[in-house]
């Protein structure tokens, strides 16, 4: 999540900096995941720029998806294909009313992950982190093979047990 955030600050910085704000005011809509927005723009910004409630040009940026989506591999039961995405869009402007849309932007990231590793890498404080996991598709071990060598185990038991309790 945090490299999202990362590639969609630096695809930000460029239409503010045409700007050439000396001071930068930074408004953020509440979401989960905004403060790691916040944190790569004042750290990709704080050598050029002073952040500044009152400052004479303002950031606006809306965060519209922020999340993971886990979907069920095909080849593999025992693995799910993680998807990450960061969706906004956002202005830039001045006091005097000039505004500027910026690019909306899209990042997603995907990887393949092992099932049972789900909750270690989900953060339980951090929501946009969980997903719901894909129930396994059913296996023709667990369907068939399982419980025939289960009843057949329990039947063979029970012939031994009486069959040699009568001898």
């Amino acid at each position: 999540m945090d490299s999202l955030a990362q590639k969609a600050v630096a695809s930000i910085v460029p239409d503010v900096q045409q700007w050439k704000p000396d001071s930068l005011a930074l408004q953020i809509t509440p979401h989960e995941a905004s403060y790691l927005i916040t944190d790569k723009m004042f750290t990709s910004l704080a050598h050029a720029v002073v952040f500044n409630e009152k400052a004479r040009i303002i950031c606006s940026l809306s965060l519209l998806d922020y999340g993971i989506t886990y979907t069920a591999m095909q080849s593999s039961s025992d693995s799910l294909i993680r998807e990450a995405r960061l969706m906004g869009s956002g202005t830039v402007r001045n006091r005097e009313s000039d505004i500027r849309a910026l690019q909306p932007f899209t990042f997603i990231m995907r990887d393949t992950i092992a099932r049972s590793s789900v909750g270690m890498i989900e953060n339980s404080a951090l929501p946009f982190t969980q997903a719901p996991v894909p129930a396994m598709p059913p296996s023709f071990w667990h369907e068939i093979a399982e419980p025939i060598i289960f009843v057949s185990g329990a039947a063979l038991t029970v012939f031994l047990l009486f069959s040699l309790r009568s001898n």
